[in-house]
């Protein structure tokens, strides 16, 4: 796990459009494509403004989600997109 004190960055080197309620990411190292559901997406925009702790606040008031599961999803989706090297 990690803090959710963190305010994880969009890396800088990344392109991205919204598009409907998804986000198409393309990397500019590797010129691959990411797409991000809904709810990623919504993670996605809120990068570089609030801590994780706040992200998941605002995405526990928008969606019928339980803590536990979203702690897993944001658990998983963090480290894929650390992974990808899409945050930083």
């Amino acid at each position: 796990m990690f803090s959710t004190e963190t305010i994880y960055k969009k890396n800088p080197l990344v392109s991205w459009q919204k598009l409907d309620n998804q986000v198409l990411i393309i990397s500019e190292d590797n010129q691959h494509a990411h797409e991000l559901n809904e709810i990623a997406a919504f993670f996605w925009e809120r990068l570089d403004e609030m801590p994780l702790k706040k992200i998941m606040q605002d995405l526990t008031d928008n969606y019928d989600v339980d803590d536990a599961t979203l702690a897993n999803d944001i658990t998983v989706l963090v480290n894929d997109l650390k992974n990808k090297k899409l945050i930083l």
